[in-house]
Formats: C-alpha cells, sequence, structure tokens
C-alpha cells in the first residue's frame, strides 16, 4: 500500500517464478524482467556455495536449473509483450545497458549513477583460483548431460533479449574465457604466471603505447625548433620591386579568371542537378505506375462473384531488381552480411531500396550457425508495413528475429508481428538462397565461406516453416 504513489516501483525475489502466473492475472500491468543463468554459470556457483542442502549433488543442481528454466521460458512465451527475457552476465557486465532497454520498452526512467557491480552474479566476474576451477569441473559435468539440457538451452538462447551485441567474455586481465578441454595442471600454472605478474597485459600495453606516443610528441617538438633555427639564419633576399608588382598583376588576373570559371562550373553543375533529381523523380514515377498497372491486371483477372468467395487469397511475392552487400561484420563470437535489395515490392508495397542483415551469434573457433538471427534496421524506405524496435545495437534499432539450433524460434517476437510482415518475411526467407546465389555470381569476397551462410539460412527457414 506504501508504493501506491510511486510512479514505478518493484521487486526482485528468486521465489517468485512459482507466482508468476499468480501476480500477471492479479495485475495487468507489472512488467516481468526475468534473469537467465547459463547452466554451467548456475553449476558453477553451486559448487562454491556452502549454504546448500544438498552439497556435491550436481544432479539435483541441474534439476533444480531447468525446473526453475522450464517455468521461466513457459512464462514468457505465454506473456511476450509483458516480459523481458535476458542473460544475468550479460547484465552484470552491463547493467546500464540494461535499464536503456527497460527505458525503451517500458519507459522506466531509473539512474545510472547509483548503479552498482553486483557481486557473485558470474564466474566471470572474479579472477581467483577457486571461481576459474568451479567453472572448469562445471563444464567437465556438463558434457555427461549436454544432451538432456541441449533442447531447453537452445530455447533459452533463441528467447533471452540481448543486452547489446555479443562480445568475447573477457576477464580483468584481458584474457577470453573459454570451455576448451583443458587440463587441470595447465589450469593451475596459468594461474600461477598470473599471480607472478607485476602489471596485467592490458596495463603493459597500454604504458607501451604511452611511451610511443610521448617519443614522437618529443621528435616533432626538436624538428619544429630544428625549422626555426635555420629559417633564422637565412640571409634576406634582394627584392625587385618592378617584377613584385608584375607578379601581383598576373595574380589578380588569374584569380578573377579563376572566379569566373567558378561561377560557370556552379552554374552548370546546379543545372545538370536538377535535371538527374528530376530524371530520378520520373524513374520513381515510372516504377509506380508500372506497378500500379500489374496490380491492376492481376485484380481484373481474379475470379468474380460466387469464384471469388471460394478462391484462395494468393500470397505475394517478394520482387527486386538487384543485390548488394554493403557491410560484413567480423566479431569474435557474431557475423553478420548487411545485404540491400533495390528497388524491392512485396504486394502494394514499395521501396527504392530495402537493408536486412543475416547474422550469428555465439562464434567459435570451428563452430558456426548454431544461433541465427534475421535483424531488419530502422530505415527511411521501411518495407515492413508495422515495423518495430525490438532491440538496438551499435548499428542503431532493430527488429530482430533470433534461432537456436537444432529447431528453436523465438515464438514471443513471431507472434508480436502482424500476420501481413509474416508473410513478408516468410518470403525473405525463402529467396534468401537465390540472394546469396547472387553475390557469389558478383565475386563478392567475405571472410567466411558461403558455404557456412548457405546452410545457416538453410536451418533458418526449416525452422521458421516449423514454429512460425
Amino acid at each position: 500500500m506504501a508504493n501506491l504513489n510511486q510512479p514505478q516501483w518493484g521487486w526482485a525475489c528468486a521465489q517468485s517464478i512459482a507466482a508468476l502466473d499468480f501476480w500477471a492475472e492479479f495485475e495487468p500491468g507489472i512488467c516481468f524482467l526475468l534473469l537467465t543463468v547459463d547452466p554451467q554459470e548456475y553449476l558453477a556457483q553451486c559448487l562454491l556455495s556452502d549454504q546448500d542442502e544438498n552439497p556435491g549433488n550436481e544432479r539435483v543442481y541441474l534439476e533444480r536449473w531447468q525446473a526453475e528454466h522450464e517455468q521461466l521460458l513457459a512464462f514468457y512465451l505465454k506473456n511476450p509483450e509483458r516480459c523481458l527475457l535476458v542473460n544475468a552476465s550479460q547484465v552484470a557486465a552491463n547493467p546500464v545497458a540494461l535499464m536503456q532497454q527497460l527505458a525503451q520498452r517500458w519507459q522506466f526512467s531509473l539512474d545510472s549513477r547509483n548503479t552498482q557491480q553486483p557481486v557473485s552474479v558470474s564466474c566471470h566476474a572474479v579472477g581467483d583460483a577457486p571461481n576459474v576451477l568451479a567453472r572448469y569441473v562445471a563444464t567437465k559435468i556438463l558434457q555427461e548431460h549436454s544432451k538432456l539440457l541441449a533442447p531447453l538451452y537452445d530455447e533459452l538462447q533463441a528467447a533471452q533479449h540481448p543486452v547489446a551485441e555479443p562480445d568475447a567474455q573477457i576477464d580483468k586481465n584481458g584474457h577470453i574465457f573459454s570451455t576448451a578441454n583443458i587440463s587441470l595442471s595447465s589450469l593451475l600454472k596459468d594461474y600461477q604466471r598470473r599471480c607472478e605478474r607485476d602489471l596485467s597485459e592490458a596495463d603493459r600495453k597500454a604504458l607501451e603505447e604511452l611511451k610511443q606516443e610521448n617519443e614522437l610528441l618529443l621528435l616533432q617538438l626538436n624538428q619544429m625548433q630544428d625549422e626555426l633555427e635555420e629559417k633564422k639564419h637565412l640571409p634576406a633576399p634582394e627584392i625587385n620591386n618592378r617584377a613584385v608588382e608584375e607578379a601581383r598583376q598576373e595574380s589578380e588576373l588569374l584569380l578573377l579568371q579563376l572566379h569566373q570559371v567558378q561561377e560557370e562550373l556552379e552554374h552548370y553543375f546546379l543545372q545538370n542537378q536538377k535535371t538527374s533529381d528530376e530524371l530520378t523523380q520520373l524513374k520513381k514515377d515510372n516504377r509506380k505506375l508500372k506497378h500500379q498497372n500489374k496490380l491492376a491486371n492481376e485484380q481484373a483477372a481474379t475470379p468474380k462473384g460466387l469464384f471469388a468467395r471460394k478462391a484462395k487469397k494468393a500470397i505475394p511475392s517478394l520482387e527486386f531488381e538487384g543485390v548488394q552487400l554493403c557491410h560484413e561484420q567480423v566479431n569474435p563470437d557474431y557475423e553478420h552480411l548487411w545485404i540491400s535489395l533495390q528497388s524491392p515490392c512485396f504486394g502494394e508495397r514499395l521501396a527504392d531500396q530495402w537493408h536486412f542483415r543475416i547474422a550469428c551469434a555465439g562464434v567459435k573457433p570451428g563452430e558456426f550457425g548454431q544461433q541465427p538471427k534475421l535483424e531488419l534496421p530502422e530505415q527511411n524506405d521501411q518495407l515492413l508495413a508495422q515495423w518495430f524496435s525490438e532491440s538496438e545495437s551499435e548499428h542503431g534499432h532493430k527488429l530482430e528475429l533470433r534461432f537456436a539450433l537444432p529447431n528453436a524460434m523465438d515464438t514471443g517476437v513471431w507472434k508480436q508481428i502482424s500476420s501481413d510482415d509474416q508473410q513478408l518475411i516468410k518470403a525473405l526467407l525463402q529467396q534468401l538462397p537465390d540472394i546469396i546465389s547472387e553475390l557469389k555470381n558478383q565475386n563478392t569476397c567475405i571472410h567466411r565461406n558461403w558455404g557456412d551462410w548457405e546452410a545457416l539460412i538453410a536451418d533458418m527457414y526449416r525452422i521458421n516453416e516449423e514454429k512460425g
């Protein structure tokens, strides 16, 4: 009752998982922030805890993780518009980004100045030996239970909302964490070497860069002082007044001629620019008229009366005049191809160009395509009829449809997309193989083998056909 007059308030309690359905029905205005934890993180924390009633029982820990996350996922899929499902480790690494997402989605106004880093949320947050060893042991244990937990984990990966673009997880010494199959002795030796160092690798690199920058500045300063000294000792040249006056007059004449030529060039440029703009507009109008004529012909051929009621409504096809690869993003654990369709149309919708990105998160050495994504960025010429901002990255706002192998898709986001726009996305997924083939025929060079992207879009299309 004390919070009735507060503009915004809430609570956090892990035991609320059992009462999610009660609170959703009790108060329709409640929004739910659901935090997920990766199984190896959860198991490592349990192994380190000395307050658990089942110490050392790994199966009990994993069964408890599975039960809690099945409840979270089921509630999210039932109430996607009221839920934000995020990974606890990402939130711990970037709490300000989470606050921005809350402000964007539900207009929450939170003060980031009071934000404190959570303690012991993730084993990545602390670089001491117990946490590192606990994560190592947890990874070994999970290898025995991977088949049991994989389907649920894949569903969570597809449904959870990224707080920021995926980056490699790095400890405070600048080392990238990995789940590679390493020996316990090598892990202990690595930890010993870290303890013996006086400075971290990042500190050493920063110090070396400062030294190099300081030496460069000193060199530039010495060069400037030498040049000033040389100019002081140069003899004064003999001046020929008549020659100087003739040179001045000739310079003024050349300057006048230059101004005249520049004015003429500007005049012709503006005329050419006007003609070019008019030609571009005429091309747009001509394309629009052709498209309207095509739709009129199709409508004229449509059965009327009784036959019209029995005929099945035709699904529009996605058509375009050209394909262009605008950008390839290659991060340690994230990649995308930024593609532009030239002069696309879908039914009655037209655009000069339409951008989209096929992406993959969770990239590891020798492993690609486990977490595909279709990203539809915000743009002036939007082909989607009801585009909305679902997430944000360094490239701006975007509508993001996430998948996870073998057969998971974020159906919560899919349900928020209108049926007409769902048809457009399905048409795009269906044409992606032809789009990739066209880029290959253009001899477009990319970092990754085209076959990897072809397999990724085949999985995206298959999963969408099953789940959408």
